[in-house]
């Protein structure tokens, strides 16, 4: 695996974006996805943080770690305090089960985020690293959504992050592996309804008009796609394209890209047979 830079990651779903993506708020990746516990887990354990926006240093603190602060009066964190570096693989998954780069479209590379101590988090020298299952399952729907299922949590989850070279836009997929797939198809089902209601809510003062979800639809077999909006953002960051996919195993797959659906490097077809093509 090549590409790697020293830009923070994304948030995907997962939240993300959050998707990856956090999760993301405005991803999956987040996507995904606020001071808390830590965002990785293998070498050390790790509490569980709560959902937050798609900046990825938010969701990616220890909350077992002390903290400290600069003599400017921002929080810093020393490094005994970090958590252990995630590992590479998670309960069976492996780089080799998360869409490759090259499947996203023309100049997606994969990127190493190597973490740093400001921003509380570590990385593993790779694009691929283990996730909280707790962790992406609170970040998997925005924060700012009123309808939050009881969605069920995955035994073990792994995370590729991407870049596209030219761009520079951040990707994220996530693969999710539940206990059986009665629960993964609960988490693929009651998380869409969430999406599509938080797309029907009524905008607020503060929303600038734009809906934090949006364009909740199938995209093909056993796959759908979101739109997550931060109005808050730079224009360039505010929106994330997600692609959900489910085919009735114990696997769902979050692929995730930070530029609006459409976009020359979001194309929701391309990103749905990626993202649907790895679970055959």
């Amino acid at each position: 695996m090549a590409g790697t830079d020293g830009a923070s990651r994304p948030a995907v779903l997962v939240a993300g974006i959050a998707f990856v993506v956090a999760a993301v708020v405005g991803a999956i990746a987040a996507l995904a996805l606020s001071s808390g516990p830590s965002r990785h887990v293998g070498g050390a354990s790790a509490a569980v943080p709560a959902p937050s926006t798609p900046k990825a240093s938010d969701r990616r603190t220890s909350g077992t770690s002390t903290s400290t602060r600069s003599p400017s009066g921002t929080p810093s964190r020393s490094p005994a305090s970090l958590p252990g570096q995630p590992d590479r693989t998670s309960g069976g998954l492996t780089a080799r089960t998360l869409p490759s780069a090259g499947s996203l479209g023309v100049g997606w590379i994969y990127r190493v985020d190597r973490g740093s101590a400001e921003a509380g988090y570590v990385g593993n020298g790779t694009p691929t690293l283990a996730r909280d299952p707790h962790e992406v399952v609170l970040t998997a729907v925005p924060l700012g959504c009123e309808q939050r299922s009881q969605l069920p949590v995955p035994a073990h989850v792994l995370e590729t992050d991407y870049r596209q070279r030219a761009r520079g836009t951040a990707g994220v997929g996530l693969r999710l592996r539940f206990s059986t797939p009665a629960a993964a198809g609960r988490f693929e089902a009651l998380r869409r309804e969430d999406l599509e209601a938080c797309a029907r809510q009524p905008l607020e003062p503060g929303d600038g008009g734009v809906h934090l979800v949006s364009g909740v639809r199938s995209s093909g077999r056993g796959t759908y796609v979101s739109a997550r909006t931060d109005a808050s953002l730079p224009a360039g960051q505010r929106t994330w394209t997600e692609v959900a996919a489910w085919i009735g195993g114990r696997d769902v797959v979050l692929l995730a890209v930070n530029a609006a659906p459409g976009s020359p490097v979001a194309d929701v077809a391309r990103l749905s047979e990626a993202a649907g093509s790895i679970l055959r």
